[in-house]
């Protein structure tokens, strides 16, 4: 690919190509690394929320304002949902980026998979530079 990188027509040749991996992604690995739309609530965060509301009601400004920046030290989520997952694909001519919200584990499968569709459907290679992820 590296000689259609610098014509002209580069961009037009590799929306060609790239448009098989855009559809990989889409139909094969969006749905199966995309799991619930959202995450838990933290509990914790939730319930710091409600107790520093509960203080601006009643007036105790020193304990709300103690009990909002301990909430703001927390996720509104939890981070550790183990039923979340979701991926995020973006592609800009020659590059593209995944966003993967997964455990580092299965974040590794998935670029092997993508490395094995380059590979297997179009003949080319993941940058040696993304090897050690």
């Amino acid at each position: 690919m590296c000689w259609v990188q610098y014509s002209v027509t580069g961009p037009i040749f590799s929306n060609l190509v790239l448009d098989r991996v855009d559809k990989y992604v889409e139909q094969t690995l969006i749905p199966a690394y995309t799991w619930d739309k959202r995450r838990k609530k933290n509990l914790h965060y939730d319930k710091l929320a409600a107790q520093a509301s509960k203080a601006r009601k009643t007036g105790d400004w020193k304990k709300a304002n103690v009990l909002s920046q301990q909430a703001q030290c927390l996720s509104s989520t939890d981070p550790n949902d183990p039923n979340y997952r979701h991926l995020w694909y973006v592609r800009y001519v020659y590059d593209f980026l995944f966003g993967l919200a997964v455990p580092k584990n299965e974040a590794i499968k998935t670029k092997l998979k993508v490395a094995q569709a380059l590979n297997n459907n179009l003949k080319l290679e993941l940058n040696a530079m993304y090897e050690n992820l």
